[in-house]
């Protein structure tokens, strides 16, 4: 893997709603290497690599390219903006962020990419009550700077996306750290397998909306109609501290997630099986999902059109859906390797 690449892909501007940024990289990037791009009507890529022949069977790999956002809604009297309504702890905002992942995070909003901080009360201002509960959504305001509401809203109107605003990096043993991550690491692997000369044609769709409900895979799966799909994603790790057994979901370091089922869909019992023989012959790490948490856009392309048969292949990550995702690289390239493998398996399952 080209790490830096990746890491211009992660630091893209691309909520839900406003993915063009994304499909602008890969075409880009796609450039030269004779891939057909289209796009439909509410705006999901679709590409199309000629192999050496035809497939017996029809495989579309998907990735989506949004990313966790929050919808500008209001502005104070101050000029601080407000992007959440009356809203508890646990429940999720656009894009499923955590309020506890937004506190005192730097974001950028809109096209013009404002600068911003999340703020909540000082400390020193509240209550003990107050200082012993995590802050609720609607607690917090986006400091721009603005004086007043007018100011503000002038900025950054009410629609306005913001997302986090957050550097990429590696450390550790073989870590890196980057926004995003949840899909960039799909939509790179498609792109990158579209650049290399391919036994049988290949198809796949980078999707739109999925963090808001999976909305652009209906579509793209209607148009597409393939006989199988390979979702390329990204899902929780949960090897941190406090965190043990099952409730792990996947770890990092072996490798990429295939999944039986998850809080979506039941994935094609065959299929996953192939995809583990593949994986064990071929000497590449991959790791079942412990637990049925989580969905993706399989759970809409399975029940589109007379159905599709689906499996999916994510990549282990924690504190997914924050300003910090951190990947292991060596799960990044067993899902790099796997990706060839699945598509010549398929094509002519």
């Amino acid at each position: 893997m080209q790490i830096e690449n990746f890491f211009s892909l992660c630091e893209v501007f691309g909520p839900a709603g406003e993915e063009k940024g994304v499909f602008q990289w890969m075409e880009k990037e796609l450039s030269g290497h004779g891939v057909s791009i289209t796009y439909d009507k509410v705006g999901n890529m679709h590409l199309y690599k000629p192999g050496k022949k035809p497939p017996p069977n029809k495989v579309l790999f998907t990735a989506h390219a949004d990313e966790v956002s929050l919808m500008i809604q209001s502005a104070d009297e101050m000029g601080f903006l407000l992007f959440g309504g009356n809203q508890s702890l646990t429940s999720r905002f656009a894009g499923n962020m955590m309020p506890t992942a937004i506190c005192g995070k730097r974001l950028v909003v809109g096209k013009n990419h404002i600068p911003g901080v999340v703020c909540i009360k000082p400390i020193s201002l509240q209550s003990e009550a107050e200082k012993n509960k995590p802050p609720f959504i609607d607690e917090m305001r986006l400091d721009i700077g603005a004086k007043t509401k007018e100011e503000a809203l002038s900025l950054c109107p009410i629609g306005s996306l913001a997302i986090f605003d957050s550097d990429s990096y590696s450390f550790g043993n073989g870590r890196i750290k980057a926004k995003a991550v949840d899909d960039r690491i799909g939509c790179y692997l498609i792109t990158e397998y579209c650049k290399q000369n391919l036994p049988f044609d290949f198809h796949a769709a980078i999707l739109v909306q999925e963090e808001l409900g999976c909305r652009g895979a209906h579509v793209a799966a209607y148009i597409q109609q393939p006989d199988i799909a390979v979702v390329l994603d990204a899902t929780t790790a949960g090897d941190v501290g406090q965190v043990s057994g099952m409730q792990c979901v996947t770890v990092q370091g072996e490798g990429g997630v295939i999944s039986y089922i998850d809080g979506g869909t039941i994935y094609d019992y065959a299929l996953t099986q192939k995809a583990f023989a593949l994986a064990r012959e071929n000497g590449i790490k991959a790791q079942v999902k412990r637990m049925a948490t989580g969905a993706n856009d399989a759970k809409s392309i399975q029940r589109s059109g007379v159905g599709v048969r689906v499996i999916s292949l994510s990549l282990p990550t924690r504190y997914i859906h924050s300003s910090a995702c951190v990947a292991q690289l060596k799960d990044m390239e067993a899902m790099e390797k796997m990706i060839p493998l699945l598509h010549n398996q398929f094509a002519e399952e």
